[in-house]
């Protein structure tokens, strides 16, 4: 009787440890509600690093699976409200606009998020944790996370599939990167 107790007790532990926290970058800043804004401006499309070592490095189209010609080589990002993040370009007549829903947590703004487990604690188990964010760098860059973890578990066999991708963009600003018509600067 003394282990079912046992059992009943540590099977709420090991659901809520399962789920876990999602820790930020070391180099990124917390984003707090009201502070939305912050994420707001033009960035570079090419990334300028990775620290997750994938290679090659992707750009903000590649990462968001979304179409943008060779000839644009920034985007905006701007919030619509709270829960409506809005990526635009508008270049020499092309157009383009795409709004994501997400929610505000943990400092990071999320696109995609999930998490789940299904079956009996020690025993049996399967548990996901998905997500795709938006961080802001300390030296004011973007930070885009996509992290996807699948973890099996039948008695002592125990099977983890982790992947994770985290993507740096550059931060341009008017009148130091681009001039008033949205072309860059000389050097």
């Amino acid at each position: 009787m003394k282990n079912y107790k046992f059992l009943l007790v540590l099977s709420p532990l090991f659901l809520i440890s399962a789920c876990g926290s999602r820790k930020l970058p070391s180099d990124a800043v917390k984003i707090y509600k009201g502070q939305l804004a912050l994420l707001e401006g033009i960035y570079l499309i090419n990334s300028y690093d990775s620290p997750s070592m994938s290679e090659p490095l992707k750009g903000i189209d590649q990462f968001l699976d979304i179409y943008i010609p060779s000839a644009i080589e920034y985007v905006n990002l701007r919030f619509l409200d709270e829960k409506t993040l809005e990526l635009y370009y508008d270049h020499k007549g092309i157009k383009f606009q795409k709004q994501y829903k997400g929610k505000l947590k943990g400092g990071a703004f999320y696109i995609e998020s999930s998490r789940g487990f299904l079956g009996i604690p020690f025993l049996f188990f399967v548990s996901g944790n998905n997500y795709v964010r938006l961080v802001m760098g300390n030296d004011d860059h973007l930070i885009l996370e996509r992290y996807e973890k699948e973890v099996t578990h039948f008695f002592n066999n125990m099977t983890k599939t982790i992947f994770w991708e985290s993507y740096y963009y550059d931060r341009l600003y008017k009148g130091v990167h681009l001039d008033e018509d949205g072309g860059f600067l000389p050097k």
